[in-house]
């Protein structure tokens, strides 16, 4: 293998090296932020856009029902 694909194949470990880490420490980030949208959030949205849903005109109109949020359980 001559020495200028050795250093092309060296720059690129380097660059996908480089890249992985940066995306690493962008996920780490992202997670050492705090909390965020819960499940228990989701739940009293659903809850609130279900109501909305069901009062709204036309919704009804078109024949369409409303979210039943059963996916959590209710504490």
């Amino acid at each position: 293998m001559s020495p200028l694909w050795k250093l092309i194949v060296l720059a690129l470990f380097l660059w996908s090296a480089a890249n992985t880490w940066q995306q690493l420490d962008q996920a780490n980030r992202f997670i050492q932020q705090g909390p965020r949208f819960t499940a228990q959030d989701g739940l009293a949205l659903c809850e609130r856009v279900r109501v909305l849903e069901a009062t709204a005109y036309g919704y009804r109109a078109v024949g369409k029902r409303p979210l039943t949020c059963d996916y959590l359980e209710r504490k």
